[in-house]
């Protein structure tokens, strides 16, 4: 019988759980959906408890024990930056605030003014920023310190989903510097920067590599769960370095797109690059051993995509979906000639690194049709992207090609539009969920130590349909990019007066 490893991804808006052999063929899989409550202005969070019960919702219906082989191994993909506090038990004390969570600005500006972003950078790999999880433990402190007094630790989803089955928590390197508060030279917790939210290491998870063995699942969560006895547990890592490790991207020269509910180009390196700092790209362990990522990101994608079909108001939740994917089905691919999308909708994304930008939809006439808005969306969302493509290429060395995963590449328009932009081949994963794929390679390579990853991966990660820049195409986008640079430019100023009518108008802070 054939040895099974699961990859288990707790996302942004939804969770996978996927069961694959050694050679990456998908055996069983479950997908559940959860909401993101937005309980004020700039506030964004999900509840753990939910999150969790999706979760066994996929474990009963894969019903991993039933499968035909021997399941090994699960390992935990997760979203990023999102933290919630926990008691002894792992019960959930509030909300967790996921990246798109703007509340804790004042405290970015506080951290700003006692370290300065190139000291942060130094010691964290990150980018001063409010989408990190210490500006949220800081918020905690400021506005609800009976809270943070109360919880027996802080942790991120990872160390929540061990909690669950039944293991104590323990956080990978890399989501542990995404947390903001992590020496990445010194490879533990950075007391002068806990010391902003009045907390101490052993408030948070202990620390391991990305590959670790944790332990078994305890028979009697293995039950509950539907999986057989003895299943061991390898810690995963963030949903990013996770997605690149499961399409393959564990060398230079070669970058994952990861197009999903928000947007990230990863690029694999040998040690970290110098330059990234001083253009706002995080950098940071890769759950590949020895290696590291460059991340730059937005919290555009198919969040903004969301925001359109809500606002449109095509129907009803499942109807307006599915009359959202035949408009986009329709859509006809020829040159550009509609408006302008800046999609700040939380901010720009992480090259720009201006948290007060503000979206914007440029160009508008009475010609202007619903196809046209769309297909400007599509277009504004990877213009972001190509700021990020410049840069990471810049710092961090040339990019060849791109390796495409995540729910976006169900457009084949939009994935030509992307080569056309950014000017690069974009080859499909074959495995879209590549995060769970990841776990699933980590799970094989800690059950057969003397094979090399490297020869994993080989054996599991496989590629679909290319598309290939075409010259005329790519010329149009460019001068188009050439006016989405000043659009952001010359609305700069602007961000900061329509906030200032906002809060003149409600009495209260503007919206993050």
């Amino acid at each position: 019988m054939s040895d099974i490893f699961l990859g288990l991804d707790l996302g942004t808006s939804g969770c996978k759980l996927i069961a694959f052999d050694g050679r990456g063929r998908e055996l069983a899989r479950a997908t559940r959906g959860y909401p993101v409550a937005n309980p004020g202005p700039g506030q964004f969070e999900l509840d753990a408890d939910r999150v969790w019960g999706e979760a066994e919702a996929c474990f009963r219906e894969v019903r991993a024990g039933a499968l035909p082989g021997t399941v090994r191994t699960l390992a935990v993909s997760v979203l990023g930056e999102a933290v919630l506090p926990v008691d002894r038990s792992g019960r959930p004390l509030a909300p967790a605030p996921i990246s798109a969570d703007m509340r804790a600005m004042a405290e970015v500006e506080r951290l700003g003014e006692r370290f300065g972003p190139e000291r942060i950078h130094a010691i964290t790999g990150q980018i001063l920023s409010p989408i990190s999880s210490l500006p949220k433990l800081m918020w905690w402190r400021a506005h609800r310190p009976a809270l943070v007094d109360e919880a027996w630790k802080f942790v991120c989803f990872g160390e929540f989903a061990l909690m669950k089955l039944g293991l104590p928590p323990v956080i990978d390197e890399g989501m542990a510097a995404r947390m903001m508060a992590f020496d990445v030279g010194r490879r533990g917790w950075s007391q002068d920067l806990l010391d902003m939210a009045g907390l101490v290491p052993s408030q948070l998870a202990a620390v391991a590599p990305s590959g670790t063995v944790l332990g078994s699942v305890p028979d009697g969560v293995a039950a509950a769960l539907g999986l057989p006895p003895g299943v061991r547990v390898v810690l995963g890592g963030h949903d990013q370095p996770m997605g690149a490790l499961g399409a393959g991207i564990v060398e230079p020269g070669t970058a994952l797109y990861a197009i999903g509910t928000t947007e990230a180009l990863v690029v694999a390196l040998e040690k970290p690059a110098p330059g990234l700092g001083a253009r706002n790209i995080p950098c940071y362990a890769h759950v590949m051993p020895g290696r590291y990522v460059g991340l730059a990101g937005n919290q555009s994608g198919a969040r903004v995509l969301a925001w359109y079909r809500e606002a449109m108001a095509l129907a009803g939740p499942e109807d307006g979906a599915r009359a959202f994917e035949e408009l986009l089905a329709a859509l006809e691919d020829r040159p550009p000639a509609w408006p302008l999308l800046l999609p700040h909708f939380a901010g720009s994304g992480s090259v720009l690194n201006d948290n007060d930008s503000l979206g914007a939809l440029f160009g508008l006439r009475f010609e202007t049709s619903r196809q046209d808005i769309l297909l400007a969306l599509l277009e504004g969302i990877t213009f972001e992207q190509a700021l990020s493509l410049e840069a990471l290429s810049e710092a961090a060395g040339p990019v060849a090609a791109l390796r495409a995963i995540g729910g976006g590449t169900r457009s084949a328009l939009w994935l030509q539009m992307k080569a056309d932009i950014l000017d690069r081949p974009v080859t499909c994963a074959s495995v879209q969920d590549a995060p769970c794929l990841g776990g699933a390679i980590l799970g094989r390579a800690a059950v057969e130590p003397g094979t090399p990853v490297a020869a994993i991966i080989g054996e599991m990660v496989a590629t679909g349909r290319t598309f290939h820049p075409r010259p005329d195409r790519h010329a149009v986008h460019a001068a188009r990019l050439a006016v989405y640079r000043s659009m952001y430019t010359a609305l700069r100023p602007l961000a900061a007066q329509m906030r200032h009518c906002w809060q003149a108008a409600s009495g209260a802070p503007a919206p993050a």
